[in-house]
């Protein structure tokens, strides 16, 4: 991300602001229209607070008094590199291909530097959609063995694999879920990411990013 808004900066200085203007001229008029492209505005930008879902797993791990630190870092890398970006799309390319774009991202890699970057971008991306899956599975797996541990599941998701010594009943179940979430969305990805982006938002309506809205422990008892 950060080669891409370099490069995009430097494809900005020789083109000019002639896209940026043009996109400022199509911009929503009304008071109504306005807000509430803010407010879709900011609700897109907190779709891009990726790493919470791993964060059950820090409760365990650390104290919950650096929860809110942990949540407030992402929020923070979100909008550091959220918003350049944003700027950038609309700098180099028009609204049309901005707003009809499934990719846009990789359509600004390929105006600033070639298909090359555009190449390299789709890559980046899958890897780190891949190494999201895995701490989806990683945090599904321990938020699993920590309720059947406490009682609430059955011991049988406590069983491990004899010669490995992982988990062996929590990875299908993971698994089984993931297939039936999609089979209720009808096997369309356009309904299953609207269930994901509001999943995404109801969880961090119930974050308490505020250290003064996290109990303080008595580290000494």
């Amino acid at each position: 991300m950060g080669l891409l808004m370099v490069l995009a900066i430097i494809s900005w200085s020789h083109v000019g602001s002639g896209a940026l203007l043009a996109n400022w001229e199509l911009r929503p008029r009304g008071t109504r229209i306005i807000l509430r492209d803010i407010f879709n505005g900011i609700c897109i930008g907190f779709l891009g607070v990726s790493g919470f879902e791993c964060t059950p797993m820090f409760i365990e791990m650390i104290s919950i008094d650096n929860y809110p630190s942990v949540i407030n870092t992402l929020i923070y890398s979100v909008t550091l590199l959220n918003a350049p970006l944003m700027l950038l799309l609309y700098a180099l390319l028009p609204s049309s291909e901005i707003l009809n774009g499934d990719n846009v991202l990789s359509l600004l890699a390929e105006k600033v530097a070639g298909p090359w970057m555009r190449i390299w971008l789709v890559v980046d991306a899958m890897l780190i959609l891949g190494g999201g899956i895995v701490t989806g599975l990683f945090t599904a797996c321990g938020l699993l063995k920590t309720l059947a541990e406490d009682g609430v599941l059955p011991t049988m998701f406590l069983r491990r694999l004899p010669f490995t010594g992982e988990l062996a009943v929590i990875p299908p179940v993971f698994l089984v879920a993931c297939i039936a979430l999609y089979c209720t969305a009808a096997f369309n990805l356009s309904t299953l990411s609207s269930v994901y982006s509001m999943a995404v938002l109801v969880v961090m309506l119930f974050v308490r990013a505020s250290p003064s809205c996290v109990p303080k422990t008595d580290h000494g008892s």
